[in-house]
């Protein structure tokens, strides 16, 4: 796990089913239980709950979420690094 320095997550959470709430919250959960276990920053850009697939992921602004997402992780590299003295 060395030689790797942050993780960054993408997806969406349609709605095709009633558990879309769920998942999302433990897919949340579990990212921070990683993140705080091995000690990388994780950024995600997760779209939803509650986006049907006929709307379009692109439409509704996945590149957009996917830079924030960068953005957020690279920022947390700089912290974490400042925090370190490296």
């Amino acid at each position: 796990m060395d030689e790797i320095d942050a993780v960054i997550v993408l997806g969406s959470i349609v709605k095709e089913t009633s558990l879309e709430d769920y998942i999302f919250n433990q897919v949340i959960s579990k990212l921070m239980d990683l993140s705080l276990y091995y000690e990388k920053p994780i950024s995600f850009g997760i779209s939803g709950p509650g986006i049907y697939w006929s709307e379009g992921l692109s439409s509704l602004g996945a590149e957009e979420y996917a830079k924030m997402s960068l953005g957020a992780v690279l920022n947390n590299l700089n912290v974490l690094r400042e925090l370190r003295g490296r």
